[in-house]
């Protein structure tokens, strides 16, 4: 899959980006606010976004409404923080999956697994 990641961390990048790599997909960009996300998704077309939720210039919620007023694309959101309570205030958040951070591999591998699964039926 396409996959654009948005982390405000720049470890946080390198590592999604080497698991992505290595697990055969192609990122297309790691950026490192909101606003990056919203511009690296509109240049791009991704077919997955992974974004951290609480990034400087425009959260990851935020950046995924503006995504979504133009393209459908389906999001794993991240959080260090209790991102379920976060989420009842963007009850229409077009978030499919959330992993807490630290992120971990099985976890992350589960979701991308389950989007390539709904991306090869859809063809």
């Amino acid at each position: 899959m396409k996959i654009v990641v948005a982390d405000d961390l720049l470890e946080m990048r390198l590592y999604l980006r080497r698991l992505l790599v290595n697990w055969g997909h192609d990122v297309l960009l790691a950026v490192e606010d909101g606003l990056e996300l919203v511009a690296a998704a509109q240049q791009h077309l991704p077919e997955l976004i992974v974004t951290d939720i609480d990034m400087p210039n425009l959260d990851g919620d935020e950046a995924i409404l503006r995504v979504w007023e133009f393209q459908p694309v389906p999001v794993i959101l991240i959080s260090a923080f209790d991102l379920p309570a976060r989420l009842e205030n963007h009850p229409n958040l077009p978030m499919l999956r959330y992993l807490s951070k630290p992120v971990i591999q099985g976890e992350l591998r589960a979701a991308l697994d389950s989007f390539e699964s709904e991306f090869r039926c859809s063809l």
